[in-house]
């Protein structure tokens, strides 16, 4: 995965404002629903923290357990 590329995720994700802060989600990615890709924490093997700019515009954190489920959007228009 490229930072700045353009990826969708198979399942929603809530967006978080750190990393580490699960208290309070500033935002939700749909389904399938593209996000910009800014920054990755690995924090287990199966899993991932991305950075993220949603199409809101809204920067977070969104943890995805299956990062090779994440697929880039490729747009051919």
């Amino acid at each position: 995965m490229n930072i700045g590329g353009l990826y969708s995720y198979w399942d929603a994700r809530d967006i978080y404002p750190e990393s580490n802060d699960y208290l309070e989600a500033v935002a939700t990615i749909k389904r399938d629903e593209p996000f910009v890709l800014l920054e990755m924490k690995t924090v287990q093997a199966w899993g991932q923290y991305f950075k993220v700019l949603t199409i809101e515009g809204i920067v977070g954190w969104a943890f995805i357990g299956y990062p090779d489920q994440v697929k880039e959007v490729i747009y051919d228009g």
